[in-house]
């Protein structure tokens, strides 16, 4: 479990070290440089005599290199600490003490088995975004499954450690969860994407285009980029996370679905 938030201050300074590394000539006026920002400002963001606002966070962050996690975790802490707003200075701070006490893991290929299907995941978003509840009628009602569904999913996510039980018989999640099976191809993986593709093809027929999209491009990749197009990708995933997941009562769970396959076999092509 986490118990420390990264401080924004820490992250510039770190990438302020990893420069100096780098280059040992690289001063202090180079890296107010390269952040489009004075040194004296740039002194006295470091000292803490002043702090900065969320615009200029977002100006520095996309200067110092951060990965979409890193970027958040920064625009998030300086939001805390400085915003104007008092709304968003809560929201901040609520956001944080969830990172903090919750813990996230990778669901192992034994507990994917479980609980590998839609209904499973959406019971788990839909108990994280109504925090604590016992009222199985209400989920069922929302997610459009019987309460007998409902009932059993709860009991394999708990058993798999992502929901649990409180002392008084609330139920509410345990565990985010930040990656699905190992990092090879497996039958619990595919049968998971399988669940909530099929579930999309039924809800492209049923679900008014206001509400959802769906779009499909078929173009002609170089092979050799294909790592990095796959790399692109989980980088917008993340950053699509990070920017619109909430626990707002005002909210709805939804599902993003990226696929990127190809068409055209490696025979077909060497032998047309």
């Amino acid at each position: 479990m986490v118990t420390e938030f990264p401080s924004y201050l820490d992250v510039l300074e770190s990438r302020f070290q990893q420069r100096r590394l780098a280059n040992p000539s690289y001063s202090l006026r180079a890296f107010a440089r390269d952040l489009s920002i004075s040194v004296s400002q740039l002194s006295e963001l470091r000292s803490g005599k002043y702090g900065v606002s969320p615009n200029r966070a977002e100006s520095i962050v996309s200067k110092l290199g951060l990965n979409p996690d890193e970027a958040f975790r920064f625009l998030l802490d300086v939001k805390a600490k400085h915003s104007r707003s008092p709304k968003t200075k809560a929201k901040a701070k609520l956001l944080i003490r969830d990172y903090l006490t919750t813990q996230t893991h990778a669901v192992t290929e034994s507990a994917l088995n479980e609980i590998a299907d839609w209904q499973h995941f959406s019971v788990l978003e839909y108990l994280r975004n109504n925090s604590v509840t016992t009222d199985l009628k209400a989920i069922a009602f929302e997610l459009e499954l019987t309460e007998n569904i409902v009932s059993q999913c709860i009991e394999r996510l708990i058993k798999v450690s992502l929901v649990k039980r409180t002392n008084i018989g609330l139920i509410k999640p345990a565990q985010r969860i930040n990656k699905a099976g190992g990092t090879l191809p497996s039958k619990a993986v595919r049968n998971l994407h399988t669940s909530f593709m099929n579930k999309a093809i039924q809800e492209i027929q049923r679900q008014p285009i206001d509400k959802r999209t769906f779009g499909t491009v078929v173009l002609p990749i170089n092979v050799k980029q294909v790592p990095k197009a796959i790399e692109m990708i989980e980088a917008f995933k993340k950053d699509f996370f990070n920017r619109f997941q909430t626990d707002s009562q005002n909210s709805q769970v939804y599902c993003l679905g990226l696929q990127l396959f190809y068409l055209q076999s490696k025979e077909k092509r060497k032998n047309p």
